[in-house]
């Protein structure tokens, strides 16, 4: 039996007897044969004597006036099915010492209706004497006869009396019930009954979690950390978890309650509910193994009876927050160029901490080729140890020197290898050099900003670092792009020929940079061998990321700018909650142009989730009006959940072509930095619109179940089938195989397209 806190209630009764006079013509005690004695014993000597009854609830001692609505709340949400809890109460005589007379209670009546079909030998609530073992309908008759507190306690009487009200949990619905104490005086004094209800309440639960967020600050990749949160209920009754929502990728999972439960897939309901009594917790361990070094973050959601909480409590979980980078100039590749048997070239090489976290360097391990033709300096620094490390802070570096002394012609290059280890990722820097009986100018190339970025990033590549040997100089250099993603079109500026020029990377994907230099002789002498190359690899740090560009077979050169130079594609990614014309015949509003759930060039950083963050917001970074593209649109936090997943449209907008006709438009869906959707080269005129089809979130690329992205494909036109049955050229949108689904003359309610396009068609 669990006792639980009780709301105090108090029963004042007054009960009189004047010895045949009311209480209002009361006279003060005589000395003769009077007081306290004449009163207990009966004794009519013209005293008024009288008993006053009080009903207090143990435990909080709240008192009660016994008026018309009297009531205690018993607060039973923190008892279990099955459970039984008992709140008592205690009965005292405090009448004046000089007049009382004994407190008679002949019995306590109890009246409650069952309201459980399960309710039959044992009942919700119950009444019961003081040891909780006899019942109060058994007790008429048996009750103590109380002597007043204060004074010395007769033989026969007693100071106190107690009963309980006992309840049974069957469920947690109301229930009532009435106490009537029936009490009087010594001999013939009046009955009267002081009752009062009995409400039950379940109270409410309240949730909350600590700490309410887990941050994994770094674990290396192959490591595993755990954290751990504990649930609270601080309500007064029973808390009970329904589910746990995971809105986080599968290299997370969750234990709880002995269930372990993985990040990305879909999660069933706890049959039954976790249940956390009231000033309880409830512990839970979340698991966290990189499958890379990039920052994580999600959330999980805690589902449950606190009705006050919409939507699920939320905990946030980061991971990776303070990753410590090693970045190495230059990277991945160090090419000494062609070096004459006996010389040496010797190269700086920086190793800087491009993290948020200091950076513990513990080796650096040379390779040095078959021919042991690399030999390292590291100066005054001394080579790194795990016993004696180098520890960067954030943006410090550190330099050595690496020198290649060929010992002989060769018919191939020298490679060689250094290998750092530290608290960051792995790196290894490739080194090459050849032997040569006459020397060259060498080509040096490094990227400043390293050889992975995000889109949109401007690289200065370096070329200046180039020398020709024997006192000579560099007096020409020939750049070229080896490798760009397919449909991107960018040169060097100021010029392809500048010793370090810039490069936009605009679209994601792969680029390669090559040099080529000449000396100052006459007539000039190329760099030996192959150009000098340096690959970087432009990969989106958004959750979510839609890139569209697009070729113009009839614009001659897609990479000048201006107004009207090159045709005017436009990227649409819309939220499910966009709402516009329904200019497709679907019979479904068409989620294009719509404000604010239609991200494109017109509202370009829309509203759509928290007020408290832009996470959750779409953001057009990159919109381009005369040519090409590429533009692109990113998502960092995107909406949807296991439970509640969502489809994001995506679509293109051909919104002018300025004179230039068709035009050839590609599109690319990124998830999580991984290309996972690409359709490339699709026809369209000006004017028309181009339903790509929705994007899934989440996604069997984050541990959802469902594809990354469902095409939209039609068998014809859709409004021309609804016209005419008949026609050949109708159909419908959203078939199994089909064309892509292209609405031509989709005009846009911004005005400004060319409708003149339309009449033509």
């Amino acid at each position: 039996m669990r006792t639980m806190p009780w709301n105090v209630l108090i029963i004042v009764a007054l009960l009189l007897s004047a010895c045949g006079q009311d209480a209002s013509t009361s006279t003060t005690a005589s000395s003769e044969g009077g007081g306290l004695e004449s009163c207990l014993n009966g004794v009519q000597t013209g005293l008024d004597c009288y008993a006053k009854a009080e009903v207090r609830r143990l435990a909080n001692s709240q008192q009660m006036t016994g008026a018309t609505g009297d009531k205690t709340e018993l607060q039973i949400g923190s008892v279990a099915l099955g459970q039984t809890t008992d709140a008592e109460f205690r009965i005292t005589n405090t009448a004046n010492l000089t007049s009382a007379a004994a407190l008679r209670i002949d019995d306590i009546k109890f009246s409650y209706t069952p309201t459980n079909p399960q309710e039959t030998s044992v009942v919700a609530l119950s009444c019961w004497d003081s040891t909780g073992t006899v019942p109060c309908s058994e007790k008429k008759g048996m009750w103590k006869k109380l002597a007043p507190v204060g004074g010395a306690t007769p033989s026969g009487l007693f100071a106190q009396e107690t009963f309980k009200i006992r309840y049974t949990q069957f469920d947690t619905k109301v229930r009532t019930a009435k106490v009537c104490m029936v009490m009087g005086g010594d001999k013939d004094f009046a009955k009267k009954n002081l009752c009062f209800q009995v409400v039950t309440t379940a109270g409410k639960p309240k949730i909350s979690v600590q700490p309410p967020q887990v941050d994994f600050p770094y674990v290396k990749l192959g490591s595993e950390a755990t954290g751990t949160f504990a649930v609270l209920n601080g309500g007064e009754s029973t808390l009970y978890l329904s589910k746990f929502e995971l809105n986080l990728d599968s290299s997370f999972a969750v234990d709880i309650a002995g269930k372990s439960l993985k990040g990305g897939t879909a999660l069933p309901a706890f049959d039954p509910p976790l249940a956390i009594a009231p000033g309880s917790t409830l512990g839970g361990v979340v698991h966290f193994k990189p499958v890379d070094d990039k920052k994580r973050a999600g959330e999980i959601k805690i589902f449950s009876n606190d009705l006050t909480i919409v939507g699920g409590l939320p905990i946030l979980v980061t991971a990776n927050t303070k990753v410590p980078c090693i970045q190495v100039t230059p990277s991945p590749v160090v090419n000494f160029g062609a070096v004459k048997v006996g010389s040496t070239v010797p190269q700086n090489i920086t190793v800087a901490n491009c993290g948020s976290e200091k950076l513990t360097l513990s080796n650096i391990g040379l390779n040095a080729g078959a021919r042991d033709a690399y030999t390292v300096d590291f100066g005054t620094l001394g080579k790194p140890t795990a016993a004696a490390p180098w520890v960067l802070a954030v943006n410090d570096s550190k330099e050595f020197k690496v020198t290649y002394m060929p010992p002989a012609l060769a018919d191939a290059p020298d490679l060689g290898s250094l290998d750092f280890e530290s608290n960051a990722s792995p790196v290894a820097l490739k080194l090459t050099g050849v032997c040569v009986a006459e020397t060259c100018p060498v080509a040096l190339v490094t990227v400043q900003e390293g050889e992975q970025v995000v889109p949109q990033t401007v690289l200065h590549l370096k070329g200046s670092a180039s020398y020709a040997p024997g006192g000579g100089s560099v007096s020409k250099y020939v750049w070229t792009v080896a490798k760009q993603p397919e449909g991107y079109k960018q040169t060097f500026v100021p010029g392809a020929n500048f010793p370090d020029p810039t490069f936009t990377t605009n679209a994601a994907g792969t680029y390669e940079f090559c040099l080529d230099v000449y000396d100052n002789q006459s007539p000039p002498k190329k760099s030996c061998g192959d150009p000098v190359c340096v690959e970087v690899l432009v990969i989106p740090s958004e959750a979510l990321h839609a890139e569209l560009l697009w070729k113009t077979p009839a614009d001659s050169d897609e990479t000048n700018q201006g107004q009207g130079v090159g045709a005017d594609m436009d990227l649409h990614l819309a939220h499910p909650l966009a709402q516009g014309q329904d200019l497709d015949c679907d019979g479904e509003p068409d989620p294009w142009f719509n404000q604010p759930f239609d991200c494109f060039w017109f509202n370009p950083m829309p509203k759509w989730g928290s007020a408290s963050t832009t996470d959750d917001d779409a953001h057009l970074d990159l919109d381009d009006t005369d040519g090409a593209g590429p533009e692109n649109i990113n998502l960092d936090v995107p909406q949807g959940t296991v439970s509640e997943p969502l489809q994001y449209s995506v679509g293109v907008h051909y919104w002018n072509d300025h004179g230039f006709g068709k035009s050839y438009a590609t599109v690319r869906i990124y998830v999580l930095g991984n290309l996972k959707v690409e359709y490339k080269d699709q026809e369209m005129s000006p004017v028309d619109m181009w339903y790509v089809g929705k994007i899934n979130w989440p996604n069997d690329a984050i541990g959802g179940t469902d594809a990354v992205f469902k095409p939209c494909l039609q068998t014809g036109n859709q409004c021309l089938a609804l016209k005419d049955p008949k026609d050949p050229k109708g159909g419908k949108m959203w078939s199994d195989t089909g064309t892509a689904c292209i609405r031509p003359c989709y005009l846009s309610p911004l005005g400004s397209a060319d409708a003149a396009m339309c009449s033509t068609k």
